[in-house]
Order: structure tokens, then sequence, then C-alpha cells
């Protein structure tokens, strides 16, 4: 991660879903961030499609768009791109959202790049398309 973005850790839960374990990194001025959303004992009982649907559900009806959707090769899980749009006041920005969720061991992982869609180009380019690669999980 650049050296410049900072770290905050936190946890969720609810939708169903097991508890979970959220480290984001933000770029200095908010507008670009990675995040790893981890879920401990994600078992047979939950597929990756709930946690996918949670995450539309989370965002409220007509703020989350799918826009690409495709199985990992290598591992049980999804690529997939979405638009969400956050209001506040008078004002919307629509994000852009690249993620990888995907099983490991008994686990859940859910890893993203969320930028301004306006950035979606570059930042697939600049952040996702270099990060995700090096992205490893240690048994």
């Amino acid at each position: 991660m650049p050296e410049d973005w900072t770290r905050f850790t936190g946890s969720a839960s609810g939708d169903g879903l097991p508890p979970s374990t959220l480290v984001e990194w933000v770029s200095p001025d908010g507008s670009q961030m990675f995040a790893v959303d981890h879920i401990a004992g994600y078992s047979a009982d939950h597929d990756i499609e709930q946690y996918i649907k949670a995450l539309s559900a989370s965002r409220g009806t007509g703020n989350f768009r799918a826009l690409d959707k495709s199985p990992l090769v290598g591992k049980e899980g999804w690529a997939l791109s979405y638009r969400t749009l956050d209001r506040g006041g008078n004002t919307q920005i629509s994000r852009t959202t690249f993620a990888q969720i995907f099983r490991q061991g008994n686990g859940l992982w859910a890893v993203s790049v969320t930028v301004p869609t306006e950035q979606e180009e570059t930042a697939k380019a600049e952040l996702y398309q270099r990060i995700m690669p090096t992205f490893s999980i240690n048994p």
C-alpha cells in the first residue's frame, strides 16, 4: 500500500452473516480505498452469493448496481465490479468497486478497491490490477 494511506480496522456484523474483521486503507484525500473483509468460520451454511446479496442490501434500494461478475481462476469465488451511490444533503457521489470474494480455508475473504466512478479506468489499472496479484493470505 502507498505509505501515505491511512489504515483503519473495525468489525462488522449483520445481514445474516457471521461477524467479520474489516481492514481499510484510505488515500490522503479520502477518495480511494483498499479494503480486506475477512469472515472466519464462514461455514457451508453460507455461500458466497449470500455475501454478495448482503453487499447490495447494505446500500439500500437503487444505490447498488452490479457491472461485471466472473468466476476466479484457481479459487472458489468471484471477481466482480459494481457501482454505488452515496447521498448526503443535496449531493450524491458515484463510486466504483473492483473486488475479489473467495473462500480460503474455513473463511471468506473480500478484497476490494473503491474509487470515484470518474477514476474507475485509471484506478483499475493503477491500483486494482497492481495490488491484487500481490495479495496473499498466510495460513
